[in-house]
């Protein structure tokens, strides 16, 4: 008999207790410390405790959104009120509360319980989280959040609340929670529906074609009786979604408009849709989770596509037809016999060549007239340094002439450009060239965690663009109800002219040029003299690309020079279809060419009662010469505010946003002015500034 020896019961504990905790750790999460932070608290509350607080009641009973059918409302009664916790200590919007874990934990799906009843209830909230994006709720009318989301690993959780019933009411809340109890979220079967359909219409036309071909099939039109006509998607079981495309009917006139309604009780405006050869409008926004959307039509009219794009997928594009390309200019003789391409006064540096834009490739030559016997300095970004260099060096001539000479080689590949200075000449000359040899210094995006790309253009085919935007992706002004609007000391070009003002450079590149009116004349009779260019993703008609609380993002190498004004902004849609009530105006990044360090970023509440903040701007700190080097120009928007990056770091911050809930459109310019005197003689009247790619996030 073989004897069996028996484990002490301590050590056999001890197993027990590891092998249960091993168990526990791989299958049950347990919430590890947290603390909670707000905005402000009415004295007497506490945000501290809205945790505690959610442990210690029950969660009630939530309304199934996958119940509601489409035309109805969530039921507001669902839930009681609570003891009130927590209150902010001024207006819902902009009020914000911050969940921080001392470690990470999955979240799929939040729950927020309101206190205060419909006299301090928010209307909407954007979720933020730290390593995950962001997610839009929708409370009822009490304050009331149950909701399942796409599972994100966060260490924090932010609930900025977008806006309340009455511009002064607070938000109070009795509880909040994150937590891993939600139910996995698989997109259920998809099918269009529709308030009525006209004869020979059906509700099928709204799903027969395909964006991303081109194709946009049969068009649905609703019956002439229909007093709120609408179309919609309705699936078989909750979905997320972060964007809505719709493509107008084929050969329809004019643009229709409406409103975005949601299964969970949110809404969002649609200021247009147009037909047309680019007949396409993508409204992406922060994900949210419904059973059905419907577009509701403000007078009527036909589509032809309607579909919603999950929260995981960046939205297809309509193929280009057509577009605008060009190339750099081809090299020639450039010695001191060739005639100057720029003129100057004083003992100011001028340009005699090569001209703005030439291509360059291994050994250089740039000529500069200066003053006779001052010594000029070239320097150039270098990408294996990551530093402006100084490349040349020559004393001008007896005739003030001065010829330098450089190894293109380990410079900026692609655009470019060469600063140059002496000591007698106040302003630097700043020559842009196109090396076709040197190092890439392409950057990388700066998108902040967790979000997903909604559109991108990296100009690789010809540049899609019309004045109106009219059968094309983008339009060359900027849209102002049925016609376009001007603000710049330059004429802003129509494309259909031919100047090549806008145009996609050697197919990796958007190219904006800023130069003479020459023989043309301004066709508003502000006598200007100079021509520039703008990029609008909004069309006459307010169709075409923009974003709900969206992080937009250029890569840009701008021009220097005095009155040059480079710009990367956004305007809110609604603005664009009624511009006489009002605008809501995020500037990303404005640059003045008198200042190639120095940046501008601010937010405006045109025609609006709420103010707007002050301009900030930067006098260069540890930014590098935008002139010579390029740069990522990036803004959240965000509920109350925007935040404007530079390469990834924060450098300005404002809240006061008043339209801050609809969907912005984005806009790239050379204008001239902005307060400033425009003098571009010394380069020959002719400046550029690149793209090299814009994208959306959400």
């Amino acid at each position: 008999m073989r004897r069996v020896t028996r484990l002490p019961a301590v050590i056999v504990a001890v197993v027990v207790a590891a092998i249960v905790g091993v168990w526990l750790a791989t299958h049950v999460q347990v919430d590890p410390p947290a603390t909670v932070t707000a905005s402000s608290s009415t004295p007497g509350t506490s945000a501290a405790e809205l945790l505690s607080a959610a442990d210690s009641v029950a969660e009630p009973p939530a309304t199934d959104v996958s119940t509601i059918e489409a035309g109805a409302s969530p039921d507001a009664s669902a839930w009681h009120l609570g003891d009130e916790t927590w209150r902010s200590d001024g207006p819902a919007k902009g009020s914000w509360v911050t969940v921080a874990w001392s470690k990470a934990r999955q979240i799929d799906h939040i729950r927020i319980d309101g206190a205060g009843g419909p006299a301090h209830a928010y209307t909407a909230a954007v979720v933020y989280f730290d390593t995950g994006g962001s997610y839009w709720v929708t409370p009822d009318a009490q304050g009331n959040v149950s909701v399942d989301i796409p599972a994100v690993t966060a260490t924090t959780a932010t609930v900025r609340f977008v806006d309340s019933a009455t511009p002064d009411a607070s938000v109070s809340l009795r509880a909040i929670a994150f937590d891993d109890a939600g139910s996995t979220l698989a997109a259920g079967h998809a099918a269009p529906i529709a308030s009525s359909t006209a004869a020979g219409s059906s509700a099928t036309a709204l799903t027969d074609g395909d964006v991303a071909s081109g194709a946009v099939g049969d068009s649905w039109t609703p019956a002439a009786d229909d007093a709120t006509p609408w179309a919609g998607i309705t699936w078989t079981s909750a979905t997320s979604i972060a964007a809505v495309q719709i493509v107008g009917a084929d050969g329809a006139e004019g643009s229709v408009h409406g409103t975005l309604v949601f299964s969970d009780g949110s809404t969002l405006a649609v200021s247009g849709v147009t037909s047309g050869a680019d007949p396409l409008t993508t409204i992406a926004f922060p994900p949210r989770t419904v059973t059905w959307m419907r577009l509701e039509l403000d007078g009527g009219g036909s589509l032809g596509e309607l579909a919603a794009v999950d929260s995981a997928t960046t939205p297809p594009q309509w193929p280009t037809q057509s577009g605008l390309e060009s190339h750099p200019t081809s090299p020639s003789e450039c010695d001191p016999s060739t005639p100057p391409v720029g003129t100057s006064t004083g003992s100011e540096l001028a340009l005699v060549c090569p001209a703005t834009g030439t291509t360059i490739s291994g050994q250089a030559t740039v000529v500069v007239t200066a003053q006779a016997a001052s010594t000029v300095t070239a320097t150039a970004y270098v990408p294996g340094s990551g530093d402006v260099e100084i490349i040349a060096s020559q004393a001008a001539d007896a005739d003030g002439v001065a010829v330098l000479t450089f190894d293109a080689s380990p410079l900026l590949h692609g655009p470019m450009a060469v600063k140059l200075t002496t000591a007698s000449a106040r302003n630097p000359l700043y020559v842009q060239l196109y090396n076709e040899s040197g190092a890439d210094g392409t950057a990388a995006s700066a998108v902040p965690p967790g979000m997903t790309l909604r559109y991108e253009d990296d100009f690789s085919e010809p540049l899609s663009i019309t004045e109106d935007g009219v059968d094309a992706r983008y339009a060359a002004t900027k849209p102002a109800g049925d016609s376009g609007s001007e603000f710049s000391d330059a004429v802003l070009a129509d494309p259909a002219w031919g100047t090549d003002t806008l145009t996609s450079l050697d197919g990796g590149y958007l190219r904006i040029t800023l130069q003479d009116l020459g023989a043309r004349t301004d066709p508003y009779g502000w006598d200007r003299t100079y021509l520039g260019g703008l990029m609008s993703s909004a069309r006459i008609g307010s169709s075409g690309f923009s974003a709900q609380y969206g992080y937009f993002e250029a890569r840009i190498l701008a021009p220097a020079g005095a009155g040059t004004w480079p710009a990367f902004w956004m305007l809110d849609t609604e603005s664009a279809r009624l511009p006489g009530q009002g605008s809501g105006e995020v500037d990303a990044v404005e640059l003045y060419g008198h200042d190639p360090t120095g940046t501008c970023h601010t937010i405006h509440n045109w025609d609006s009662q709420i103010p707007s903040p002050d301009t900030v701007c930067r006098d260069g700190g540890d930014t590098q010469d935008w002139a010579l080097t390029w740069h990522t120009y990036g803004v959240l928007i965000r509920p109350n505010g925007a935040d404007m990056y530079i390469d990834g770091q924060l450098v300005a911050s404002h809240d006061g946003l008043d339209r801050d809930s609809l969907p912005y459109f984005f806009l790239i310019n050379l204008a001239a002015g902005g307060g400033w005197p425009v003098n571009l003689q010394a380069t020959g009247d002719d400046v550029e500034m690149y793209v090299d790619w814009v994208r959306a996030y959400t």
